[in-house]
């Protein structure tokens, strides 16, 4: 990262450059502090400029949900099919989601998404603006898609959704190794249980806590412990997956007692509901990370520890089908499966909202705007590292500003 020299530097080389080799040695001095005096005002708010003010990360992935919920609300193709969609209440659930138009539908699903935080920050995906953001991974399914995003490249090595512990260190350990934090600053809670091999190469490196996984006494609260019993017994219809809700209820948890820098809060009910063909179920999970995102969001803001310093970034690890039959699935040969979004907000974020026409960014792009955001050296962490995002990122500020 290119920074501006310190001040002592530029002004100490104006001052040498000014006086005259015989000045007294009086005038050197004071003609430094009249400089000191004239420049202050001017340099300051240059200087203030390029300060980043992102102490904290908040990662959240809604896994499979598709940019056509995203940025259109629920879907009439797929309403018009009932069977096809798997819906048992059409009623019901237009009553609750269909708009006439897209960006009513939308709000009406992701109210808080739409109203509160995107206004608050840049949006990216929305084809119809001429914004696309993709994956670079070509396999189209969650552990790749995990793997890109938390290393900044794809990984050839990641071919199938096995508990098999990722091989490469990801961002969350480079993190961690690097601003020295305890495990307990990095954290992950996800809703699917290979997420434990997923967030670190090596198993201690981080705290992880993914499925029907019950937090370590040493790590763990009174609350955490009444969860805990909670989760066994509210089960889902997926040995592997638990309730989202409850994902992020042990999230809130911890953070009240461990305060960490980086949170990495992965939800996972969009896409197992999908894959079991019950769009209602979809819509439903959908509508519950919206709440579950301004449970979590308005906690931090009121925590001095948090409150305008920490940067959220949210996005999903693929896309789906787009028709009645495909939509429920994904991979290399659906297509539709490769298109994601991705959305920033925080302190060092232009509160520009839904933008477009841009640049493509890929998923692998928000390792570095992450480690860019801690003002840690992201070519250090992987020289082949993807900037796309970043770039963008640049240029809109650098827009703004002009």
């Amino acid at each position: 990262m290119i920074r501006h020299q310190p001040m002592r530097t530029i002004l100490g080389s104006k001052t040498r450059h000014e006086a005259q080799p015989d000045a007294p040695r009086d005038s050197v001095t004071l003609r430094g502090l009249l400089l000191l005096v004239f420049c202050l005002p001017i340099l300051l708010p240059v200087l203030g400029a390029e300060e980043l003010k992102t102490k904290n990360i908040l990662l959240v992935t809604v896994d499979g949900l598709r940019a056509q919920e995203l940025f259109e609300g629920i879907d009439p193709i797929l309403l018009a099919d009932k069977e096809k969609a798997g819906i048992k209440d059409l009623g019901l659930l237009r009553k609750k989601y269909w708009r006439e138009t897209p960006h009513e539908r939308r709000k009406a699903l992701l109210p808080y998404f739409w109203n509160t935080l995107a206004p608050q920050g840049i949006v990216l995906g929305n084809k119809a603006l001429g914004s696309r953001a993709l994956l670079k991974n070509k396999l189209h399914f969650s552990y790749p898609g995990y793997a890109e995003l938390l290393t900044g490249e794809p990984q050839v090595s990641v071919r199938s959704n096995d508990k098999v512990r990722i091989g490469t260190r990801t961002i969350l350990e480079f993190i961690r190794e690097r601003l020295d934090l305890e495990r307990t600053e990095v954290a992950a809670f996800a809703s699917w249980d290979v997420f434990n091999f997923i967030t670190s190469s090596q198993k201690t490196a981080i705290f992880s806590n993914a499925g029907y996984e019950t937090v370590p006494a040493e790590f763990s609260s009174p609350e955490m412990r009444q969860l805990d019993k909670l989760q066994h017994t509210m089960l889902t219809p997926w040995d592997s997956v638990r309730h989202d809700a409850m994902t992020a209820a042990l999230a809130r948890a911890y953070v009240k007692k461990h305060k960490p820098r980086i949170l990495y809060l992965a939800l996972g009910e969009t896409d197992d509901w999908a894959h079991e063909r019950r769009y209602d179920r979809v819509i439903a999970t959908a509508r519950l990370f919206d709440q579950e995102l301004e449970t979590l969001w308005t906690g931090l803001q009121s925590s001095e520890v948090y409150r305008d310093k920490t940067t959220l970034l949210i996005t999903t690890d693929h896309g789906r089908g787009r028709t009645t039959e495909n939509w429920t699935d994904h991979g290399k040969d659906v297509p539709g499966a490769e298109e994601i979004w991705i959305a920033v907000m925080g302190p060092d974020t232009q509160n520009l909202g839904e933008i477009g026409p841009t640049p493509t960014v890929y998923l692998s792009g928000l390792a570095a705007l992450m480690l860019y955001y801690l003002e840690l050296p992201y070519e250090e962490y992987n020289s082949e590292i993807d900037s796309s995002l970043l770039d963008l990122m640049k240029r809109s500020k650098t827009s703004k500003d002009e």
